[in-house]
């Protein structure tokens, strides 16, 4: 046979194994360079440490280090691996420089017609983009920017009643708390900003009454409104001046809708008011009443 055998279990004369679960045949070719003994393996951590070590004790190396070649197989994945790596790399750097001219506003030295078009109208797409965002940031009121536009005020609670004191307090705490609508809502996915109002008014000690079912909790603004009317409580924007604990009500005039929020602090004709379902969050905020003209009036604190 050209090939040395190797045998992990019993065999028949003919070579095949008595018993199943071993494996036997060739592992190399047979030539003036192999081995006359039988080979052992022993995976070592260090190669040349080991080799030293051997030698250190009277051992001697047969056959020289060579380095592993990788098999056909591998060799083939490796070479297509190195390809698609400088394939990708050309293009991401080709895309990169696209990207560069087209803000820029610049073309390559031989770009196509159809590029030197896109050019102008992706930088006038862009800047149309800005120019939006940028006027409805200016245009919409701050209740519904995606952060607090003032700090929660230092509120001196001595001089105020122990009503307005309990609701500063619990503004405070769920502001930081930051608890989910659903809360606040006993569990109904709904816009939530007038639930929270009922749900701090509840806390405070003054409760309301929803006009239509007797529950403390009002979950529309309209009805809210509807409740403070017919308590006598309601005052429309013009000559009142709000107080703390006073509830916000906007109207529905605008693509923004109906809300509402409280006021925890009064500074001339600004109010900051805390409210919740201001863009997801409870948030701090401010708003001069009589320029806003989404602000419909109050529903007062106290009596």
């Amino acid at each position: 046979m050209d090939y040395t055998m190797a045998s992990t279990g019993p065999v028949e004369d003919s070579g095949m194994p008595t018993e199943a679960g071993y494996i036997n045949g060739g592992m190399f070719k047979r030539d003036s360079g192999s081995p006359t003994g039988p080979v052992i393996t022993v995976d070592v951590p260090d190669i040349d440490a080991a080799l030293a070590q051997i030698e250190k004790l009277g051992g001697s190396t047969v056959t020289s280090r060579k380095p592993r070649r990788r098999c056909g197989l591998l060799r083939l994945l490796h070479r297509h691996r190195e390809q698609h790596d400088r394939t990708v790399g050309e293009r991401c750097a080709e895309l990169t420089r696209s990207a560069v001219q087209l803000l820029l506003g610049m073309t390559t030295a031989e770009p196509t017609r159809k590029r030197r078009r896109l050019a102008p109208w992706g930088a006038a797409a862009v800047a149309i983009l800005i120019i939006a965002a940028a006027g409805i940031l200016w245009w919409a009121p701050s209740r519904y920017l995606p952060w607090d536009t003032a700090d929660f005020p230092a509120v001196d609670t001595s001089a105020l009643s122990p009503d307005q004191a309990r609701v500063v307090e619990l503004l405070r705490e769920q502001h930081e708390q930051q608890r989910p609508g659903t809360f606040y809502s006993e569990g109904v996915k709904e816009p939530w900003c007038a639930d929270f109002v009922s749900w701090v008014m509840r806390e405070a000690g003054k409760p309301l009454s929803n006009p239509n079912s007797g529950s403390w909790r009002i979950p529309g603004v309209y009805t809210l409104q509807e409740y403070y009317q017919g308590e006598g409580r309601f005052e429309p924007v013009g000559n009142y001046r709000p107080a703390v604990g006073d509830v916000v009500l906007y109207d529905n005039s605008s693509w923004i809708g109906q809300h509402t929020n409280v006021v925890v602090a009064v500074d001339g004709d600004t109010a900051t008011t805390v409210g919740g379902n201001e863009l997801g969050k409870i948030r701090v905020h401010t708003v001069d009443w009589n320029d806003d003209s989404a602000v419909v009036g109050f529903g007062r604190l106290e009596t």
